[in-house]
């Protein structure tokens, strides 16, 4: 593993060592080779996977704040849904009242009718009763009048009888 002087000697002397380690001892030097090889591409894995780890955290940052501005953006949107739920129910709460108000007028139009139509019958009862009235009254005045009649027709009666008695007797 240490053999193998990074990456300049590894083409070189991965194909020469081959040649030579089939004569002498193929096994050894077949495992060295193939050590250098899996070193060089663990070399190559490492940086990369730390540039992967770069570029993770970078993403990572991101889709945090992406979440984070979500999320505000949901709590924003609900409060503005709760918000416009508590003008409607406060629209409604004022239709309510306007409604309420409404048939309270409406009911005190209705109570002044009412005491309208008492006012209206009792003065018609006052002029009924002032027709009565006048009706008795008129014939309080028709009974005087037959008196004054009656007392005319005695008293001219009286005149006559007396004139004649006086004059002719």
């Amino acid at each position: 593993m240490t053999t193998t002087a990074t990456t300049t000697t590894t083409t070189t002397t991965t194909a020469a060592s081959a040649t030579t380690t089939i004569t002498t001892t193929t096994t050894t030097t077949t495992t060295t080779t193939t050590t250098t090889t899996t070193t060089t591409t663990t070399t190559t894995t490492t940086t990369t996977t730390s540039t992967t780890t770069t570029t993770t955290t970078t993403t990572t940052t991101t889709t945090t704040t992406t979440t984070t501005t979500t999320t505000t953006t949901i709590l924003l949107l609900l409060l503005l849904l709760l918000l416009l739920l508590l003008l409607l129910l406060l629209l409604l709460l004022l239709l309510l009242l306007l409604l309420l108000l409404l048939l309270l007028l409406l009911l005190l139009l209705l109570l002044l009718l009412l005491l309208l139509l008492l006012l209206l019958q009792l003065l018609l009862l006052l002029l009924l009763l002032l027709l009565l009235l006048l009706l008795l009254l008129l014939l309080l005045l028709l009974l005087l009048l037959l008196l004054l009649l009656l007392l005319l027709y005695y008293y001219y009666y009286y005149c006559y009888y007396y004139y004649y008695y006086y004059y002719y007797y």
